[in-house]
């Protein structure tokens, strides 16, 4: 009677996170969860038998073998790489895989757990548009648009300072940025003050 074929514990099973296991000789998956067959859109019947390169047939077989070769023998141990994975429908989508050496009934096995990146670089690429739509509206405000960060110890601090620095001051931003307090002494002696107390009323609504 031929051996049971390796399978992913229940818990992985049932996991949100991709989970493959693969022959470590030949490559070929044995057991996927639910989730990654979901995504890629494969029953498993399909994946079982294909590689980590059907999926993303742009990875280079040498190349991913001196990945897995690179993995050592100690528990815990992981390698990992982004790549893009290709569904059944022909789609694709950026995953980031960490792959573990096991064994299973003297066999030799890996385990790869993948992580959609979809979402992290649909994130990023609104963070981008935003910080451009941001930088578009500040570099056409006249004037000088900063932050200002006043450390307990009383020293300051602009982590942000448009373009508008060196028009405005006749200083660039990383001047100004490492010597914050070259903007105090360049406000008139009469409007210092004035500006001390606005920055004072300022920090106590923020602490308040």
């Amino acid at each position: 009677m031929p051996a049971q074929a390796p399978a992913l514990a229940p818990a992985m099973q049932a996991s949100t996170t991709e989970i493959y296991l693969f022959d470590a000789v030949t490559l070929r998956l044995i057991d996927v969860n639910q989730a990654a067959r979901r995504n890629l859109g494969y029953e498993l019947k399909q994946l079982c038998g294909m590689t980590p390169l059907d999926l993303a047939p742009q990875l280079g077989q040498d190349d991913v073998r001196a990945l897995l070769d690179s993995l050592g023998q100690e528990i815990g141990d992981q390698v990992s790489l982004r790549t893009r994975h290709r569904r059944a429908d022909g789609s694709t989508y950026p995953i980031k895989l960490c792959f573990l050496r096991i064994v299973r009934d003297s066999r030799s096995l890996f385990l790869a757990i993948g992580d959609d990146l979809s979402l992290e670089l649909a994130a990023g690429m609104a963070l981008e548009q935003y910080q451009a739509r941001f930088n578009a509206v500040v570099n056409h405000t006249p004037g000088l648009v900063y932050q200002f960060v006043l450390h307990a110890d009383g020293t300051m601090a602009y982590p942000y300072l448009s373009e508008g620095c060196t028009a405005l001051l006749g200083l660039t931003v990383s001047e100004l940025q490492q010597d914050p307090e070259r903007f105090v002494r360049l406000i008139l002696p009469e409007d210092r003050k004035g500006y001390q107390d606005a920055m004072d009323a300022s920090r106590s609504a923020l602490t308040a």
